[in-house]
Parts: structure tokens; C-alpha cells; sequence
């Protein structure tokens, strides 16, 4: 890291990771983060020390819902598409397509 400055004022960092867009990226990425923690902590208390209007569910089937719509939006909007694309089935292997090796390849001598 170099810096250039006469001694009096700040030091002017000159390496490329200092510039605009990475300030940006990073100060994004810390207040989301410290968002996301404070919802949790404001989230956290409210389960232990509930007022009589917070009724935390016995079942997080509702939690669970929200969870994966919010997910699906997510998804879709990332791909830019109808989210018609959401439906297909994904292969885990899609280097070895399903078809490769069929099951009586190697059959079984009795």
C-alpha cells in the first residue's frame, strides 16, 4: 500500500482496491448486514419477552410459507424471466445425463 501526502492532512491511498465502487459494495453489504442482525435481535427479544400483542406461532408452517415465496421472487427477478424456467427439473449431474447409463449396461450373471 502507498500513500502520497506532504505529512500534513490526510494520506491518499492510490491502490486500484480504493476506489468508489468498492466503497459502495462494501458500505451496501455492511448495512444489510447489520440490518439483517438487528431484525433478528429485535425478532430474538420479542420471542423471549413477548407483549400481550406479539403471539409467536406454536407451528412455523406460516414462517416456512413466507420463507419460500420470498425465495421464489427472489429467484425469479435474479433470472429475469416469467419464472416460467422455475418449473423445469434441474439435473444435479449434468454432466452425466440420466440416459448414459442405463441399468442393464452391466446386467447381473446368476
Amino acid at each position: 500500500m502507498t500513500t502520497t501526502g506532504t505529512g500534513v492532512g490526510p494520506a491518499v491511498f492510490t491502490s486500484p482496491q480504493h476506489d468508489a465502487r468498492n466503497a459502495a459494495l462494501l458500505g451496501s453489504a455492511l448495512g444489510i448486514s447489520f440490518t439483517v442482525c438487528f431484525a433478528t435481535g429485535l425478532f430474538s427479544h420479542l420471542a423471549q419477552y413477548a407483549p400481550g400483542w406479539f403471539e409467536l406461532p406454536a407451528r412455523p408452517a406460516g414462517l416456512v410459507l413466507v420463507v419460500a415465496v420470498a425465495w421464489a421472487l427472489v429467484r425469479r427477478r435474479s433470472a429475469g424471466s416469467s419464472g416460467d424456467d422455475l418449473a423445469a427439473p434441474v439435473d444435479p449431474h449434468p454432466a452425466h445425463p440420466v440416459d448414459a447409463h442405463p441399468v442393464d449396461a452391466h446386467p447381473v450373471e446368476a
